[in-house]
């Protein structure tokens, strides 16, 4: 085995060692105090490649939203409604939690940068 499949396998090792930490520990993390999003989420998977992150999250609470021109507190039931668009709700989700996830998974010792990084899955529940 020579020095680059050395370097591969224990990075290989270490990616899945980090894995493994951060699907046990990151559960019912609570959001911070936000103006359009409050609850927490868990952090059910993370992909770590050489030029980027991703995770993929579930999110527990509600999200502060127009909707008939009326702005309100919106929880999941919203996406099985008539005229909602999943895709646009968790672009929406993706937007807010962005940051938190992020912060969270630097704990974990993986540092991202905000164009590196991205929430891949929204499971809200």
């Amino acid at each position: 085995m020579n020095g680059y499949q050395f370097y591969q396998r224990f990075n290989t090792e270490e990616k899945k060692t980090i894995k493994k930490i951060v699907k046990k520990y990151s559960k019912n993390i609570e959001i911070p105090t936000n103006e359009h999003i409050k609850g927490s989420f868990d952090i059910k998977n993370v992909r770590i490649y050489n030029s980027r992150t991703e995770a993929d999250i579930v999110f527990k609470g509600q999200i502060f939203a127009r909707r008939r021109s009326v702005r309100e507190w919106l929880d999941n039931s919203i996406l099985t409604e008539k005229g909602t668009s999943k895709i646009k709700v968790n672009k929406l989700i993706r937007k807010y939690l962005n940051s938190d996830v992020m912060r969270n998974l630097l704990i974990f010792g993986i540092e991202t940068q905000y164009y590196t990084f991205k929430i891949n899955k929204v499971e809200w529940v």
